[in-house]
């Protein structure tokens, strides 16, 4: 385990913070409307080797994620850019976190990284660190 992680101090069953991030079509994304859906939120950190890392393990799983059943959520500190890959929407999308509100939501450092599953309520079911 690293040495960067810190366990939150959430959980299990526990319903995980409401927050309003942009996406790359919506500046006022409510967390919240993600409902209804078991929902894959992955801090990703600003290192890109770590970043890629971590969605190269998503990949591979990727499919799954169609926003019925499954969604995932990629929150980034960094705003839109080329090296944000692209939404797969309806089920994997972006959300920027450019001042750090949704880490600190969620007691992560500022280039933290960490898996967290929430059920179709957004209460917590797991969470792990991303590398």
């Amino acid at each position: 385990m690293s040495s960067r992680w810190t366990l939150p101090p959430f959980t299990i069953g526990e319903i995980a913070p409401n927050f309003m991030a942009s996406t790359r079509t919506n500046p006022t994304y409510h967390f919240n409307t993600a409902a209804g859906r078991y929902v894959l939120l992955a801090f990703m950190p600003a290192d890109q080797a770590r970043r890629g890392a971590a969605l190269a393990a998503f990949q591979r799983i990727s499919p799954q994620f169609d926003g019925h059943r499954l969604a995932a959520f990629f929150v980034t500190p960094s705003a839109p850019g080329e090296d944000t890959p692209a939404d797969r929407i309806p089920g994997q999308r972006w959300l920027f976190d450019a001042d750090g509100e949704v880490r600190r939501r969620y007691h992560l450092g500022e280039d933290q990284g960490a898996w967290v599953l929430l059920d179709p309520a957004l209460r917590l079911i797991t969470q792990a660190p991303l590398d």
